[in-house]
């Protein structure tokens, strides 16, 4: 049976896009330029073998079969059609490093309570200073501290700080050897401050270590950290419930005895909408002397029973005067499965005896949709 010219190259064509071999590739639309329609008498099977100077008939229906014997009849490469998106190779995502993945703890640490501020002791068991919450309506919250072996299973050992043998979380340790409580008064950005040599007991000094600008009032949470080169650095949230709120920065180069204000803007959000900046600053000393600067954003006001809220970030910094945020989210709500979380608040990192981190945290919980919601401790560590 005689085949037409137009039927043999579509034959070549498909034969040689069907042997290919390897792996396969993302399909990709081409528009070719037309085929040239040669018309020439057929030929036998086995005439005008390529490189014998004659261009025979399958040699010029197919152009690209015997260039040699056929010069200047190539199809020219395809046209590809630039409206077709060409596919790239997938970004490669650099997997973060285990110090800043932190996996939810199964259970509860401490329930009706909040704002947790953790500390480990000497033989490596865990103390956690927090706010105490009544189960009646209006009652206001009472300082407890509870203890626990392995920072998961916690007893309440008291109603005071002062009155177990743990150093307090809020203290910070200067240069000098010596423990300092700073205590602001947040309705007039006073801070005094209270000395201790064992971080347990402390007595009232005298003077005044630092007063925060007037447009800084109230002053809401802070924290401390002491740098290699011995400067002391105060973080403290400004204008705390105002429109104008976010961290700021202030500075005592000598010994943690008077404080400078330093930094207006610290990490960089005054623009941003007031419930995208971070607040909750908090500290934990990297093995290094680095600083890591946890955080929390609200992004919007949670509704028990309809939306979450709050997620919690990371920041390093060498020396605590600049700070370059760490990759991903260091925990969020959607994180915890073993229970609906509907905020996560007060969140505060230690490194742990083994060097792991655990991250200790307030969250608002609600058992089932009768139930009240109510703060829980819970916590979250690295592997």
């Amino acid at each position: 049976m005689k085949k037409s010219f137009a039927f043999v190259i579509v034959l070549v064509f498909l034969g040689s896009a069907c042997s290919m071999g390897g792996a396969s590739t993302p399909a990709r639309t081409e528009r070719l330029s037309p085929l040239p329609v040669v018309q020439s008498p057929a030929s036998s099977p086995g005439q005008n073998p390529c490189g014998d100077g004659v261009c025979g008939a399958a040699e010029m229906a197919d152009p690209n079969l015997c260039p040699a014997d056929c010069p200047g009849t190539a199809l020219p490469p395809p046209e590809i059609d630039a409206t077709v998106a060409v596919a790239t190779p997938t970004q490669r995502v650099e997997a973060l490093p285990d110090e800043l993945i932190f996996n939810p703890d199964p259970g509860i640490r401490i329930k009706m309570a909040s704002q947790p501020a953790p500390v480990v002791a000497a033989d490596g068991s865990i103390d956690v200073f927090y706010a105490g919450h009544s189960a009646l309506p209006n009652e206001p919250n009472s300082d407890a501290v509870a203890h626990s072996e392995d920072g998961l299973n916690f007893t309440e050992v008291g109603l005071e700080p002062n009155s177990v043998s743990a150093i307090n979380p809020f203290a910070t340790q200067l240069p000098d050897g010596t423990w300092r409580l700073y205590d602001v008064d947040m309705s007039t950005g006073v801070m005094t401050s209270r000395s201790s040599t064992d971080g347990i007991h402390f007595t009232p000094d005298d003077g005044v270590r630092y007063t925060a600008p007037p447009e800084h009032i109230p002053i809401g949470v802070r924290d401390f950290f002491v740098n290699a080169s011995g400067d002391v650095i105060l973080l403290y949230i400004g204008a705390m419930a105002k429109e104008n709120h976010y961290i700021r920065s202030a500075v005592s180069t000598d010994g943690g005895e008077h404080f400078t204000f330093h930094t207006d803007d610290v990490l960089g959000d005054q623009n941003k909408p007031g419930l995208e900046r971070n607040v909750d600053p908090k500290f934990v000393v990297l093995p290094d002397g680095k600083a890591r600067l946890v955080t929390m954003v609200q992004y919007q006001v949670p509704i028990p029973g309809q939306r979450a809220c709050c997620k919690i970030y990371s920041f390093t910094s060498a020396d605590g005067y600049t700070y370059i945020q760490d990759a991903g989210v260091r925990l969020q709500p959607s994180d915890f499965t073993e229970f609906t979380v509907w905020s996560l608040n007060d969140p505060w990192v230690i490194l742990l005896p083994d060097g792991r981190y655990r991250l200790y945290v307030a969250a608002l919980l609600k058992d089932d949709p009768t139930s009240e919601p109510f703060w829980a401790i819970l916590s979250a560590t690295t592997p």
